[in-house]
C-alpha cells in the first residue's frame, strides 16, 4: 500500500491560496476593504432604524411627561 503525496499538494495549494503577486494582492486588498464597507454600512442602517427612533421616542416622551407635569402643579 502507498502513501499519498497529501503534503506535497497541501503545500501547492497554500502556495496558490497565499500566492503574492501583485493581481493577488490588490484583489484581497479589494475582498476585505468592500467586506468593511459592507459591515460598516449594516451598522449604520441598523443604527438608523433602531437607535433614531428609540432616541426620538426618548425625547418626545421626556418633553410630554414635562408639559404633564407643568399642567398638574398650575392648579
Amino acid at each position: 500500500m502507498t502513501a499519498r503525496p497529501y503534503r506535497r499538494d497541501t503545500w501547492k495549494l497554500l502556495d496558490t491560496v497565499l500566492a503574492s503577486d501583485d493581481r493577488t494582492r490588490r484583489a484581497r486588498w479589494l475582498m476585505v476593504t468592500s467586506a468593511g464597507c459592507l459591515l460598516l454600512v449594516s451598522i449604520g442602517v441598523a443604527l438608523l432604524f433602531y437607535a433614531v427612533p428609540l432616541v426620538g421616542t426618548g425625547i418626545l416622551s421626556a418633553l410630554l411627561g414635562t408639559a404633564a407635569l407643568r399642567r398638574r402643579k398650575k392648579p
